[in-house]
């Protein structure tokens, strides 16, 4: 999430608590942490923004293993 505190913004990772700022203005909030690699993902109708690490775990946890593609026919070629 990005909150502002005494006029300065702040991005929090919402699984680990991570904290990034002060920026000065909630678009270079959203630029920074693009930067420095946060994501922000949308799960319903809610945004959640996570720091690097958390990011990369949960892009790891979302990717299909191979029991997933088992019963799935392969293309011809």
């Amino acid at each position: 999430m990005i909150d502002r505190e005494f006029g300065e913004y702040y991005a929090t990772c919402d699984t680990c608590g991570m904290i990034d700022g002060p920026f000065f203005e909630f678009q270079d909030a959203v630029d920074g942490m693009k930067a420095s690699g946060w994501k922000s993902i949308k799960i319903g109708n809610d945004w959640e923004n996570l720091c690097p690490e958390c990011a990369a775990s949960y892009t790891a946890r979302m990717r299909p293993g191979p029991s997933e593609f088992a019963g799935i026919p392969k293309p011809r070629s």
